[in-house]
């Protein structure tokens, strides 16, 4: 089992949040559905790539706080 961070975390549920444009109202979502759905991660030497997931985040984040 690999350790994964917050901002790895943060980065999956992104990407999976951003299927919801897939459903719809006659289309509702469920759990055999969300199942079924591939999610593409960014990967190196085929294996996910947590680390550009932390990076990524956490220059999103830092973008975010520097407008405060």
């Amino acid at each position: 089992k690999e350790d994964i961070n917050k901002y790895t975390k943060l980065f999956i549920s992104r990407t999976i949040t951003k299927q919801r444009n897939k459903f719809s109202h006659g289309y509702a979502i469920s759990s055999n559905r969300l199942r079924r759905q591939i999610i593409k991660l960014p990967t190196k030497n085929n294996q996910p790539d947590y680390e550009f997931m932390e990076q990524y985040m956490k220059r999103k984040e830092n973008k975010i706080l520097d407008r405060l």
